[in-house]
């Protein structure tokens, strides 16, 4: 399981737009920046493929260093 802190989505659209729910996502992400779309793509692609036949039951924790997910 891939567990993702915030990211730029359509789903965070209407928090990003406004400056103060911006600020309060950033200020959870050590990294000081919301994850982008593409940084999940490669992950998945692993996840899906035969190279991680042995992962079973894993979160993966995709957070820019955030652990309050």
């Amino acid at each position: 399981m891939i567990a993702p802190t915030y990211f730029e989505t359509d789903m965070t659209a209407a928090a990003r737009s406004n400056p103060r729910g911006l600020e309060n996502m950033v200020r959870h992400i050590p990294l000081g920046r919301l994850g982008r779309p593409e940084e999940i793509g490669p992950l998945v692609v692993y996840l899906a493929s035969d190279q991680a036949t042995f992962m079973t039951g894993e979160v993966i924790y995709l957070s820019g260093g955030s652990m309050t997910l």
